[in-house]
């Protein structure tokens, strides 16, 4: 690149935040991690993990976008009263 090499000009992109919610979906702060068991807690007190089972071989839970994702169990899923709040459409 022309810019940052030869004339020192570092581009710059702006980070937006988009953790704060407008439209009355649940923000991220509105769930807790537990570092120690490694899975979160909904505003509705259920939990949030990984797997919800004991794989028999070891998996990389790092996504191939460099996220990871927790996942409520089924039954809490379809009974929750926050699915709205929590899922919007």
């Amino acid at each position: 690149m022309r810019l940052v090499g030869e004339q020192k000009i570092e581009p710059h992109i702006p980070v937006f935040d988009k953790t704060a919610r407008k439209d009355g979906t649940f923000q991220a702060t509105d769930f807790v991690f537990d570092a120690q068991a490694n899975e979160y807690t909904c505003p509705n007190g259920k939990k949030l993990k990984k797997y919800w089972r004991t794989m028999t071989k070891p998996r990389s839970s790092l996504c191939k976008d460099n996220t990871y994702r927790y996942f409520a169990s089924k039954a809490d899923y379809f009974l929750c009263a926050f699915k709205a709040r929590c899922m919007p459409v």
